[in-house]
């Protein structure tokens, strides 16, 4: 049986850019830009076990749960 190993992305838009970013703490190097979120998913998936696998900590092996969090930030108009 596999162990499971989850990592915590936080994704967070730029609204003035229109991109969403995408970053982990427990993932050294994981920094992924993409115009969707569905688009910044897929990315995160192919590069966090690439980025894992280079660390070359000797692991058993582990199938990998990706928990993706993410933040919209925006300003309105204040109420008069």
């Amino acid at each position: 049986m596999k162990q499971l190993t989850t990592i915590t992305v936080h994704a967070v838009l730029d609204e003035d850019a229109h991109v969403w970013t995408a970053t982990s703490a427990e993932v050294p190097g994981l920094v992924v830009e993409a115009a969707s979120l569905d688009e910044l998913d897929r990315e995160v998936k192919i590069l966090a076990p690439k980025l894992i696998a280079l660390e070359k900590k000797p692991v058993a092996k582990k199938k990998l749960q990706i928990s993706m969090f993410h933040k919209l930030e925006t300003s309105v108009p204040a109420m008069a």
